[in-house]
């Protein structure tokens, strides 16, 4: 789902069902599902119930002068790919993280063959990566101890919302930011996807009219609308990127137990027996919760917070993926208007509890003013972390890459471009980027280019293959040259990284 074609408006949804005791339940058929669209039944016409297996090792990738953006070891068949993301922009207390710290590699120690996990960081403006996707223990507990050591120096200053330089906004965009770029980073590996997002401190909060259950049986006066309505076009956009891509979001809270601090998770020293406070005046915490619920629920995740499990909550959002159905249907095109659909799954035993995605985007994609896609193009290019919703090979066609004139090709998956129809030519719209960067991670040098191309049918645009030649100066302190698509029409991203050597060291060209 990550790439959208004009020629179908094929919906779907992964969805999970479990009984009383938390136990998949799979024995379901297609009747047993309804599924309503703004309310109104709609008619399946597809249905599968699909139980993750794991992905098949591909070992170590051999060095070559032909680049891939895609992982075998991912990209065969359905995997439960998990990642988890430590995020110190946003943690409340350095005792949090180390709590964290403490807890994770004692999960990664009992990881189930089968599970791919990857672990990555946010800091900062960006994502860190601290280990790509792997099943391997050891490697990913040895990784685990190099994630951020201390919560960034950007939550401890309260700058307002409302001021365009306040580190909360700052913190805002980073976190939003982060997030749709771990979405398009996943773009291509199939089925659902789980993101399991450890995190205290959120810099969105939302009121109590924004979660149901906390607005049962909660006192809503003085309540407002939180910071949502601040950013509900970035929200909107964020939720179109990961129900597209499938991405279940699993915000976990590490500080356990909403408590005195002595009876916190990550507390390093007992409490005392004589204390009988149990809510610390002032600890309210129920505008994150509402925020941790709200994302869960749209994307069919579960929000994990008062509770002393950090490791029992990342092996129940990872179990959630093993089985699912993945329904589907065709809107009429009268309800294709251009809105926010909301949707809701049943089904007819009872009982069982039902989660998936509640919500569609009515509308083909929009075409971006200059600015925005400038933005957008900068946003991604700026990331560690590869795209891989669109397929980008790199051949290099001299051994090593290295400083002065070189020439590589450039081959992108067609069928991962958005083609529409418009005067009888199937036209795409993308942009190609080359930048050399740094050691460091400075930017270089670089190109780009706009591409605007036809195809005479559907059937040439989806099976002629897209190529282009470059002759590129590479820079002598260049480290990596960063090739990168971005389909204009959607979103969706390819990138790769060349690694560059001097010539002295000579290079071998690898993923």
């Amino acid at each position: 789902m990550a790439t959208l074609h004009t020629t179908t408006r094929l919906v779907q949804m992964n969805v999970l069902v479990h009984d009383s005791k938390g136990a998949p339940v799979i024995d379901l058929t297609r009747d047993d599902f309804v599924v309503l669209d703004e309310g109104k039944p709609v008619r399946l016409v597809t249905f599968q119930m699909v139980a993750q297996t794991p992905a098949a090792h591909g070992g170590p990738a051999a060095h070559s002068l032909k680049l891939f953006n895609k992982s075998p070891a991912l990209t065969d068949k359905p995997a439960a790919a998990t990642v988890i993301l430590i995020d110190s922009l946003n943690m409340q207390s350095a005792d949090d993280l180390r709590y964290v710290k403490r807890e994770l590699p004692k999960f990664l120690k009992n990881l189930n063959a089968g599970d791919p996990v990857a672990i990555y960081s946010l800091a900062g403006p960006a994502v860190r990566v601290i280990h790509e996707f792997s099943e391997d223990s050891d490697s990913l507990v040895e990784s685990s101890g190099k994630g951020p050591g201390t919560v960034s120096k950007w939550l401890e200053s309260t700058g307002g919302l409302g001021t365009r330089g306040g580190t909360q906004h700052i913190r805002t965009e980073w976190t939003l930011g982060a997030l749709e770029t771990i979405a398009l980073h996943l773009g291509d590996i199939p089925g659902r996807k789980t993101l399991v997002w450890v995190s205290s401190a959120f810099p969105i909060t939302a009121g109590f009219i924004h979660a149901e259950a906390l607005a049962k049986g909660a006192s809503t006066k003085g309540a407002k609308n939180g910071d949502m309505e601040a950013y509900r076009d970035r929200l909107t956009r964020l939720a179109r990127i990961l129900n597209n891509v499938d991405v279940a979001v699993y915000p976990v809270d590490p500080r356990g137990l909403s408590v005195d601090s002595q009876y916190k998770a990550s507390a390093n020293k007992p409490a005392s027996r004589n204390s009988t406070r149990l809510v610390t005046k002032g600890e309210d915490t129920a505008g994150e919760f509402a925020t941790m619920d709200l994302l869960a629920a749209e994307t069919g995740g579960r929000a994990y917070y008062n509770a002393n499990a950090l490791g029992e909550s990342i092996q129940r959002a990872v179990d959630d993926s093993r089985y699912t159905y993945v329904l589907g249907f065709y809107p009429d095109e009268a309800t294709w208007d251009g809105r926010s659909h909301r949707l809701e799954v049943q089904v007819t035993r009872h009982g069982l509890e039902v989660r998936s995605r509640r919500s569609y985007f009515a509308s083909d994609p929009e075409s971006e003013t200059p600015t925005e896609r400038e933005d957008a193009l900068q946003l991604v290019a700026a990331t560690p972390l590869n795209g891989t919703a669109i397929g980008v090979t790199v051949k290099v066609n001299a051994n090593p890459l290295e400083p002065g004139s070189q020439q590589i090709d450039i081959s992108v998956a067609p069928q991962d471009i958005s083609f529409v129809e418009k005067d009888g030519k199937w036209r795409a719209d993308f942009d190609l980027l080359l930048t050399q960067q740094g050691p460091d991670g400075r930017r270089l040098a670089g190109e780009r280019s706009q591409v605007l191309l036809d195809r005479d049918s559907y059937s040439d645009s989806q099976n002629k293959a897209i190529t282009f030649r470059r002759n590129i100066d590479v820079q002598e302190d260049a480290a990596s040259l960063r090739v990168l698509v971005r389909d204009a029409l959607n979103g969706a991203v390819g990138s790769l990284d060349v690694p560059i050597a001097s010539s002295a060291s000579g290079a071998k060209a690898g993923r």
